[in-house]
């Protein structure tokens, strides 16, 4: 009997443009950062933890609010806040209006409980969802199912 290791080549993930378009896409797992980096249009990543889930975390450009003409990405803070401030699962001492907008493409990729990148679970493709409910106000709703909460 021999042993076999089973290899992941890519690690899938949801990217969130400032364009509100919202994809699937994967990223070179023998180099997660470097593909960060390009799909993200960035040279520096930020980690940003959403609270309410552990496993799941949103990427965005460090220096995406420093630059000459920042873009608001609307639907990623959205998300971002609505994760943080879940009515029953967020922080209560969180205030709304102080939180963080983000500025440029962001990226969302779950982790393991070593904290390295792995696949995004299939229940938050409903992010799809959750960008095209952001003028619905839905967004809570959908983001609080997808993640089983």
């Amino acid at each position: 009997m021999t042993n076999q290791i089973t290899t992941v080549e890519t690690i899938r993930g949801v990217l969130v443009t400032v364009d509100r378009q919202v994809s699937t896409v994967e990223l070179p797992a023998a180099d997660v950062l470097r593909g960060m980096y390009r799909a993200i249009g960035c040279r520096t990543v930020e980690r940003v933890p959403l609270a309410t889930v552990p496993t799941l975390d949103m990427w965005v450009d460090e220096d995406g609010l420093c630059t000459a003409t920042p873009r608001l990405n609307q639907v990623a803070t959205f998300i971002a806040h609505a994760f943080q401030i879940h009515p029953t699962h967020g922080d209560p001492d969180l205030d709304r209006f102080a939180l963080q907008p983000y500025a440029g493409n962001a990226l969302f990729l779950a982790a393991n409980d070593e904290d390295d990148c792995v696949d995004v679970p299939s229940g938050l493709d409903r992010l799809w969802e959750a960008a095209e409910a952001l003028g619905d106000g839905g967004v809570a709703t959908l983001l609080a199912e997808a993640a089983g909460l």
